[in-house]
């Protein structure tokens, strides 16, 4: 990566961001991966789009992982930060929480008791990751 393209607050600065295989989260991840930052690229379901995201940063000159983890699920949780310790070292200096679906695209008034459960206990994973 060229040193043009780097900004030195982010360089080897260890990031982790949540929902990071498309959208916001992908754009954040890219923009931290160039920026210079080591970069998690989490993500549940859509792997191909994760991988897609760390390639993108690693073809950039940055480095990236992805890591599958289901913030809604604690082992996941664990799993995704000793996976990031693994690869990047045991610290994180950047946590950006994107991840989240709401309400499997249902209204609210729609929604199931598993439905909002599955959601309360995301958030409340969401605020405990948060330090």
């Amino acid at each position: 990566m060229s040193s043009e393209s780097q900004d030195p607050y982010f360089v080897d600065q260890i990031a982790l961001v949540t929902g990071a295989s498309s959208g916001i989260g992908r754009e954040v991840a890219l923009a931290l991966g160039t920026a210079g930052a080591q970069v998690g690229v989490n993500y549940c379901r859509n792997k191909a789009g994760a991988e897609k995201t760390a390639i993108a940063i690693s073809a950039a000159g940055g480095q990236a992982i992805a890591i599958q983890a289901d913030i809604s699920c604690a082992t996941d949780v664990e799993k995704m930060f000793a996976e990031l310790a693994g690869a990047f070292g045991n610290r994180i200096n950047m946590l950006i929480n994107n991840a989240g679906q709401w309400m499997d695209r249902c209204q609210l008034v729609d929604c199931t008791d598993e439905q909002l459960e599955k959601k309360f206990l995301q958030e409340q994973h969401k605020r405990s990751l948060s330090f």
